[in-house]
């Protein structure tokens, strides 16, 4: 009878022993998926910053009249290059 509790008392310890273990391991995770979601929330404000100014960009180039100077049409193919280049920074965060 004696051995059947000393066998019992060394699974009740190793139970306790690994929900220790589990906390400690869960404790660890929750930090991790805290900063990954601070990481997710940054990504998603840059991204937004990043939509609203190609959406006022393209506002601004659709107003532009037709008969452009050259200097105009140069400034112009310049914001285009800006939008392609900011289109594929908004590409990148979105598979990042």
């Amino acid at each position: 009878m004696n051995e059947q509790l000393n066998i019992i008392e060394q699974k009740v310890q190793q139970v306790v022993e690994q929900l220790h273990t589990y906390r400690k391991e869960n404790a660890v995770l929750l930090e991790q998926n805290k900063r990954l979601e601070g990481k997710l929330d940054d990504k998603d404000q840059l991204l937004a910053r990043a939509i609203e100014k190609l959406t006022g960009i393209q506002r601004m180039l659709a107003q532009q009249p037709e008969g452009l100077e050259e200097s105009s049409k140069a400034s112009n193919s310049t914001v285009k290059q800006c939008l392609e280049e900011l289109s594929e920074c908004i590409e990148w965060l979105k598979t990042a």
